[in-house]
C-alpha cells in the first residue's frame, strides 16, 4: 500500500557534473526520506546510501555516460533505478534529466513503484517474489495508474475494451460501463491522431512490449500529456498502463521558460552559496566580464577585483544581506583582460522552504557607458568654465525691465564699469536716455519674439569711437543673455574694404562673362554655401533658374550617401578641408538632378579664401556619366573574360583527368590480359572493366562533341510528334535497377498510361532527362528520387526531384553555365565531365523552353524544365 500511495510523488534536484554535488528540494527529501537538514550531498554518497546495491554499478555507469556526452541546452534523458528509504523499503524511481546549462542540469525524480508492479503483472512476476501475497485484482482496481485492457479483433485492426480500472475512469472522466465492449476509436476519437493505435497493432503483431513516450493527447477538446506502456498478455489481449504527466511536463516547460529568461537577461546575474562562492552566472555576465562559465564556477566574485564605488564598505554589504535584507550599490570591476567597468548591483538573499538563507542572488547592470558620459560631461564643464573665464567678451543677464541680474566674471570695466557694482542697475544708470531706450527695446524684442538678435552699436569711450556687436539670446519669458564684443578693428577693416570695392567691380564684370560662357558647371562656395553658379550648372542639374540652387550647401544637391557609403554632408566637409589644406583638390562626386536622377561628376575645387572674404571656394565640375558607364562596361567585360578563362582552364584540367582515368583503365587491364596465367573468370572481369572504361570515354567524347556543336551553332533539332509518357516509362524502367541497388526509393508522379503528345526532338528529350536522373543518382545517398510531369494548357513541365546533397543558393545560377561546376569538392567525388547540365540547357532552349533548379543544401534538389506544346 505504501508503494501505491507514493506512486505519484515527485521531487526536483539540481546536479552539477563538475562538482558532483546533488542539491535536493524539500519534496525530494520527503520522497527519499532524507534528513531535513541535508540540502546537498555528493553523487557517490547519494548512490551508496540510497541506490539498491544491485543497481549501483549501472547507475554510476549511466551518470558517467551522461557526463562524457557534453550536453547541450536541448538535452534531456531518463534513467530508472531502485532506491532504499530510511524504513528499509525499496522504491522504483525514474529520473528525468534536462539541461540548465553545460554540465549543470535539473533532475525530476518520480516514484514509479506502482507502474513497475503492473509491469510485473503482465510481463511475469520475479521467481523470488511470493505470488500468493499479491492480489492482482485488488491491485488492478486500486492502482493510481490508469490501466485499460483490450480484446484484439479483426486480425489486429480493432481493439475492444475488456478491462478499465478506477484510475482510468477518473483520468478519462467516463464510467467503465460506458467503454467495456466498445471499440477504442469509437469510445475515444482522439486515439487515432494520438498514435496509440499504431503501437497497439505493433505490440499485438510482434509480441514485443513497448513504451509510448510522453506526448500531448487531445480528445473532445480536452488536452493533457500522457505516457503509455503497452503489453501483450498471454491470452492474446493487449494491456495499456498510462499516466497523466501534465504536471511534470508543465513543470519542465516552466523551468525552461525561467532558464531562458535568465539566460537572455540584459543584466548580469550571479548566484552564490552562503560563503560567496559562485554557483551560477548567465551569458550576460560572461559577455561583460570576459570569463567563461567554467572559469568562474566555484570562484569568489573577488576575481573581478571589485571596489565599492560610493556605496559604503564590504562589511556593511555582508551585514545587510546576511540579515536577510537587500543591498544596493555600485562596483568598479576589472574584466578578464584587465579593463575596468562599472556596475550597479542589487544583491538579495534566497531562502529555502523553512526560511533559511541558502544562496545570494546578484543582479548587476553595466553602467560603464553612463560613468564615461558623466566623466566626459564633467570634463567638458571644466573646459567650458576655463574658456568662459578667459573670454574677453562681456556677458550679462538682464530682465525685461533692463535690470542687470548677473554679470559673468569677464572684463566689463571698459564699457560698463566694475562688475560687482552693475548688478541691480539699468542702462539708464550708465548711458544717455536715447541710448538706454534703444538697448531696452532690443531686450524686450528678443524676449517677445523668442529669437536671437544681433545688433551693432557704437559708444564714445575715452574720447574714442568704439564699435560693439551685441548678441541677445532669450532666456525664458522674462530675461535675456546679452553678449557684447568689441569689433572696432573689424569695422575699420570693413570701411577700408568698401573703398576698394569699386575698383573690383570692373574686373568682376570681365570674370562674369567668362563664368557664364563656360560649358562646364562652375559654382562659388562661400562659408559652405553656394553663393553663385553659371548657366551650365542650372542646365546640368535640370533646374529652371539659379534661385533654387543658390544658398544651398553642395550636399543638398547631392544624394544622401556617396558611392563609398559615407554621408554626403560629412564627405563634403572632408573634401573642402582637403582643398583648404592643399590649395586645389580634384575628386569624383555624385550629384542629384531635380528629377531625382543621381549622376557622377569630376570636380576641381580651388581655394580662393582670404581674410577679407573668409572661406571662398571655386568649383568646376563636369558630368562623367558616359565615361563612367564605358569604364564599368570595360571592367565587367575584362572580369567576365578573366572568369571565362579560369573556367575553361579548370574545364580542360577536368577533361584531362576524366579522359586519363578510363584510358589508364583500358591500357592497364589490356596489359594484364597478356598474362598467360589468367583464368577465364579473371580475364572476363578485366574485359568488363575495359568495356566500362571505353563506354565512359565514349560518353566523355560525346559530351565534348555535343558542347562543341552547340558552341558552333551546328546542333539541329529533329522534331516529330511523340507521346512523352513513353519516354518517361522507358527511363523509369531503365534506371530502376541502378537506383534500387543504392537502396533509394524510385518514384514516378505521372499517369504511366496517359497520353501527352506534341512536337519534340525525342533523342534530345531523352538525353536531358537522362542527365538529370544520373545527376540525382550521383548525389543522392539515401531517401528518394522522383520523376514527374505536369501537363498544362500551353506547355509541359518535367521535373526530377531528389533528397541528395543540394546546391547552395549562390551556386544555383552557375550550374547551367559551361565550364562551371557548382561544388568542386563534391564533383570530384564522382565521375563525370560536368557538361550535362550545360548541354541540357542548350537542348531545352533550342525547344524554346526553359530549365531551372530549386535546391536546399543537405535536403535535396528539384530540376524543372518546360517545353511548349506545339502540335504542328
Amino acid at each position: 500500500m505504501d508503494t501505491m500511495q507514493n506512486a505519484q510523488l515527485s521531487g526536483v534536484c539540481e546536479f552539477d557534473f563538475v562538482t558532483k554535488l546533488v542539491a535536493v528540494d524539500s519534496k525530494l527529501q520527503i520522497l527519499l526520506n532524507l534528513d531535513e537538514s541535508l540540502k546537498s550531498l555528493h553523487l557517490e554518497s547519494f548512490i551508496l546510501s540510497r541506490v539498491v546495491e544491485d543497481d549501483r554499478a549501472t547507475c554510476m555507469e549511466q551518470f558517467s555516460k551522461m557526463e562524457s556526452t557534453h550536453f547541450t541546452h536541448d538535452f534531456n534523458t531518463a534513467m530508472q533505478f531502485r532506491c532504499l528509504d530510511l524504513n528499509g523499503g525499496i522504491r522504483d524511481m525514474e529520473a528525468l534529466f534536462f539541461s540548465k546549462r553545460p554540465n549543470q542540469h535539473h533532475v525530476i525524480f518520480q516514484d514509479i513503484s506502482g507502474r513497475k508492479q503492473v509491469n510485473r503483472r503482465y510481463v511475469g512476476v520475479d521467481e523470488n517474489e511470493n505470488k500468493s501475497n499479491i492480489n492482482f485484482e485488488e491491485l488492478f482496481e486500486r492502482m493510481d495508474n490508469a490501466i485499460a485492457v483490450y480484446k484484439v479483433e479483426n486480425d489486429g485492426n480493432n481493439f475492444v475494451f475488456s478491462g478499465f480500472n478506477a484510475a482510468a475512469e477518473r483520468l478519462e472522466g467516463i464510467l467503465r460501463s460506458q467503454v467495456i465492449g466498445r471499440n477504442v476509436k469509437n469510445a475515444f476519437p482522439g486515439a487515432e491522431n494520438y498514435g496509440i493505435l499504431k503501437v497497439l497493432r505493433r505490440v499485438w503483431a510482434t509480441g514485443v512490449n513497448e513504451h509510448f513516450p510522453i506526448k500531448e493527447y487531445s480528445n473532445k477538446g480536452l488536452k493533457s500529456w500522457r505516457e503509455n506502456y503497452i503489453y501483450k498478455l498471454s491470452d492474446n489481449e493487449i494491456a495499456a498502463v498510462y499516466y497523466d504527466v501534465t504536471r511534470r511536463k508543465t513543470l519542465e516547460i516552466e523551468l525552461r521558460k525561467l532558464q531562458f529568461a535568465v539566460e537572455q537577461s540584459a543584466n548580469s546575474i550571479i548566484i552564490t552559496d552562503v560563503k560567496g562562492n559562485i554557483e551560477y552566472v548567465n551569458k550576460k555576465f560572461c559577455q561583460v566580464s570576459g570569463y567563461s562559465y567554467d572559469e568562474v564556477l566555484g570562484q569568489n566574485p573577488r576575481i573581478l577585483k571589485s571596489e565599492l564605488y560610493n556605496s559604503g564598505d564590504y562589511k556593511q554589504l555582508w551585514e545587510t544581506i546576511s540579515e536577510g535584507k537587500v543591498w544596493k550599490g555600485e562596483f568598479m570591476n576589472q574584466n578578464k583582460h584587465g579593463f575596468a567597468f562599472y556596475e550597479k548591483a542589487i544583491i538579495s538573499p534566497v531562502y529555502n522552504d523553512v526560511g533559511e538563507i541558502i544562496n545570494f542572488l546578484a543582479i548587476k547592470e553595466d553602467i560603464s557607458t553612463q560613468k564615461d558620459l558623466e566623466l566626459q560631461i564633467n570634463q567638458r564643464e571644466a573646459k567650458m568654465r576655463s574658456i568662459f573665464n578667459a573670454m574677453m567678451d562681456v556677458v550679462f543677464e538682464m530682465d525685461r525691465d533692463g535690470i542687470f541680474t548677473y554679470i559673468a566674471p569677464t572684463s566689463t570695466e571698459k564699457a560698463y564699469g566694475i562688475p560687482q557694482k552693475l548688478v541691480g542697475k539699468t542702462f539708464y544708470d550708465l548711458y544717455p536716455e536715447y541710448l538706454a531706450d534703444k538697448f531696452l527695446k532690443w531686450v524686450r524684442e528678443s524676449i517677445d519674439t523668442g529669437k536671437l538678435l544681433v545688433k551693432e552699436y557704437s559708444l564714445i569711450i575715452s574720447d574714442k569711437l568704439e564699435w560693439f556687436e551685441g548678441r541677445l539670446t532669450p532666456k525664458g519669458r522674462d530675461s535675456v543673455i546679452f553678449i557684447s564684443r568689441l569689433i572696432t578693428e573689424r569695422k575699420e577693416i570693413e570701411f577700408e574694404m568698401a573703398k576698394t570695392n569699386a575698383l573690383i567691380v570692373n574686373s568682376e564684370l570681365k570674370f562674369r562673362t567668362l563664368f557664364e560662357k563656360s560649358g562646364d558647371a562652375i559654382i562659388i562656395i562661400e562659408n559652405g554655401r553656394i553663393s553663385d553658379c553659371n548657366e551650365a550648372t542650372v542646365n546640368i542639374l535640370g533646374h529652371s533658374d539659379q534661385k533654387s540652387i543658390l544658398g544651398k550647401s553642395p550636399s543638398e544637391i547631392s544624394p544622401e550617401y556617396q558611392e563609398n557609403g559615407e554621408l554626403s554632408v560629412n564627405l563634403a566637409q572632408k573634401m573642402i578641408q582637403k582643398c583648404l589644406e592643399l590649395g586645389t583638390h580634384r575628386f569624383e562626386w555624385y550629384h542629384t538632378r531635380k528629377n531625382g536622377e543621381i549622376f557622377p561628376v569630376e570636380v576641381l575645387l580651388t581655394n580662393l579664401s582670404s581674410p577679407e572674404k573668409g572661406q571662398v571656394l571655386h568649383g568646376v565640375w563636369r558630368d562623367i556619366s558616359i565615361t563612367k558607364a564605358k569604364a564599368k562596361e570595360l571592367q565587367m567585360a575584362k572580369e567576365k573574360a578573366e572568369q571565362a578563362d579560369k573556367f575553361k582552364s579548370a574545364f580542360l584540367a577536368n577533361m584531362s583527368h576524366e579522359i586519363r582515368t578510363p584510358m589508364n583503365g583500358i591500357l592497364g587491364f589490356t596489359e594484364l590480359l597478356t598474362d598467360p596465367d589468367l583464368d577465364d573468370d579473371e580475364r572476363k572481369h578485366f574485359i568488363r572493366i575495359i568495356r566500362k572504361s571505353g563506354l565512359n570515354m565514349l560518353n566523355i567524347i560525346n559530351d565534348i562533341l555535343d558542347i562543341s556543336k552547340i558552341e558552333s551553332g551546328e546542333m539541329e533539332l529533329n522534331k516529330e510528334a511523340h507521346n512523352v509518357i513513353e519516354t518517361l516509362n522507358y527511363l523509369y524502367e531503365f534506371f530502376k535497377p541502378e537506383i534500387s541497388f543504392k537502396s533509394i526509393e524510385w518514384i514516378r508522379n505521372y499517369d504511366m498510361n496517359g497520353r501527352c503528345k506534341f512536337l519534340v526532338d525525342q533523342f534530345k528529350l531523352n538525353e536531358v532527362l537522362t542527365n538529370l536522373i544520373k545527376n540525382a543518382i550521383k548525389y543522392t545517398y539515401k531517401g528518394q528520387i522522383e520523376l514527374g510531369l505536369n501537363d498544362m494548357e500551353n506547355e509541359v513541365v518535367f521535373y526530377v526531384r531528389d533528397t541528395g546533397v543540394g546546391i547552395a543558393a549562390e551556386k544555383q545560377t552557375l550550374v547551367f553555365d559551361r565550364f562551371v561546376q557548382a561544388e568542386n569538392d563534391i564533383m570530384h567525388m564522382v565521375d563525370g565531365t560536368g557538361l550535362g547540365l550545360s548541354i541540357s540547357k542548350a537542348y531545352i532552349e533550342m525547344h524554346e523552353g526553359k530549365i531551372w533548379v530549386e535546391s536546399v543544401v543537405n535536403q535535396g534538389s528539384t530540376f524543372f524544365f518546360s517545353l511548349p506544346k506545339l502540335e504542328k
